[in-house]
């Protein structure tokens, strides 16, 4: 799969691994963003949590969440999963029933265990729409917002296969702009891409017009 030329794991709620040191960790839902050229860092600061009351009074957790994934030690791992209790439960929801987290909750869970934070490329209502796809089970749906999150990571400029630059960051998540524009900006040969945005323009279909 490839968007703006450079080569990505598209986030989903799925497991994987992102260092040896977490493999004892692989039973718990995560998200990870691999092969990200040289050209599309992304701010560090974009992926530090925000800390809660409770975080506040734990200066270990705190500074373990100032790390990113990668910098992260085995004990430091297992420190946040046994002292972060708000983790801890969104990590237990995920298992038992994958596909169920919110935006609010999947943008937690992104910050605390310093994976690249996709949500936070989206604004209010559009986390409303993620949250109405999960709460119909439309998985879908929710990855192609989860899609659009990703394209918006890699700035301001963004080419579909067309050769039509636009401002992923700015355009609004609408039927016309994911036939057209957003659709567009991924290649993928397996197809589930496509697939995921059709599900996202099923749900938008549904939704009444004010």
């Amino acid at each position: 799969m490839k968007i703006n030329n450079s080569s990505y794991n598209v986030y989903t709620p799925a497991r994987s691994k992102i260092e040896n040191q977490q493999k004892q960790y692989n039973d718990l839902s995560q998200q990870s963003i691999t092969d990200i050229k040289p050209a599309a860092k992304f701010d560090t600061q974009a992926n530090k949590v925000k800390m809660d009351d409770t975080n506040n009074i734990d200066p270990q957790l705190n500074s373990i969440k100032e790390k990113d994934a990668l910098s992260r030690t085995s004990s430091d791992w297992e420190y946040l999963f046994k002292n972060d209790k708000r983790l801890a439960e969104i990590t237990a929801k995920g298992n038992n029933n994958p596909g169920s987290l919110t935006a609010e909750e999947v943008d937690y869970e992104q910050k605390a265990r310093g994976f690249v934070n996709t949500i936070a490329n989206l604004n209010e209502d559009e986390k409303s729409l993620y949250n109405l796809a999960v709460s119909k089970g439309n998985s879908s749906a929710a990855e192609g917002i989860s899609q659009i999150a990703l394209i918006r990571m890699m700035g301001h400029e963004a080419t579909t296969t067309n050769g039509e630059h636009y401002d992923p960051r700015t355009t609004e998540i609408n039927e016309e702009n994911i036939s057209k524009l957003f659709i567009n900006s991924i290649n993928d040969n397996s197809g589930n891409s496509k697939n995921n945005f059709q599900a996202l323009l099923a749900l938008l279909k549904e939704q009444p017009t004010s």
